[in-house]
């Protein structure tokens, strides 16, 4: 029986009204600080260039191009009970999948064909560097809280008989203080970006007073539906009455998601 593989984006948790009073307590990014408070904020100030001793590199993500590498940017966390640092670590999806009894679909374990899906606690950017010219840019232009990183994966995966090769990056990402509380967090709207092969050009794929929930894969297709809620009083978080729309991405072209359901 033919079926679709199903994941998440991971549900928005918050859909009560916020607090409009700057937080100095909760966890994310503080954009209003002019400094790095670690014990105080467990934040960073999303509109300048975080300091490296500030930072930490996860483990280097092989992708299908053998020149380009990604390196997690991960934000340094103080625990005060040890009071001692630590940072995040690489995490994965996995998806064994395989609709076909005849091997046409095989993605290696990967969460979508050509596809490796990356996440991990307090990731705040993801490096790209380019091994033929010794490059290195940032996927985002500023710090954000980013929730899943897609990018080409380094195994020969098929789909309906066919290698697929991807030439993309995705990002799920809570980017803007949307609910103005001065934190960029879980309670913000998720916003869902696509970059070039060489990790430029972002492009916003879903509009921006949007708030990605889930998605859904039709292997059939190569199509990714998209479940996103509509901010319809602009508040800047997903209440309750706020409707969810579908859009479809074709991967073969996810310049722009196409609306297909509005509530």
């Amino acid at each position: 029986m033919k079926s679709c593989i199903i994941f998440s984006l991971c549900a928005l948790l918050v859909l009560s009204a916020c607090n409009r009073k700057p937080n100095k307590t909760g966890k994310g990014i503080d954009y209003r600080s002019t400094s790095f408070k670690v014990k105080k904020v467990d934040g960073i100030d999303a509109y300048t260039t975080l300091p490296d001793s500030l930072i930490r590199p996860g483990t280097v993500m092989l992708t299908q191009n053998d020149s380009h590498r990604l390196i997690p940017v991960f934000k340094l966390n103080y625990n005060k009970r040890s009071k001692s640092y630590f940072t995040g670590s690489n995490g994965y999806h996995y998806s064994y999948f395989n609709e076909s009894q005849f091997g046409v679909n095989n993605w290696n374990g990967n969460y979508l064909p050509g596809f490796e899906a990356m996440y991990g606690y307090n990731l705040i950017n993801v490096a790209h560097y380019n091994l033929t010219d010794n490059k290195q840019t940032y996927l985002l232009k500023q710090p954000g809280l980013v929730n899943t990183v897609y990018y080409p994966a380094n195994t020969i995966d098929t789909l309906n008989g066919k290698i697929v090769k991807r030439d993309f990056y995705m990002l799920s990402v809570y980017d803007k203080d949307t609910n103005e509380d001065s934190i960029i967090n879980k309670k913000d709207l998720r916003h869902l970006y696509q970059f070039d092969n060489d990790g430029n050009n972002q492009n916003l794929v879903i509009p921006e007073n949007y708030s990605v929930t889930s998605s859904k894969y039709d292997y059939m297709n190569d199509i990714l539906y998209v479940y996103a809620r509509l901010d319809v009083n602009e508040n800047g978080i997903i209440d309750n009455a706020d409707p969810t729309e579908v859009f479809y991405l074709k991967l073969t072209y996810p310049v722009e998601a196409i609306k297909m359901f509005e509530n």
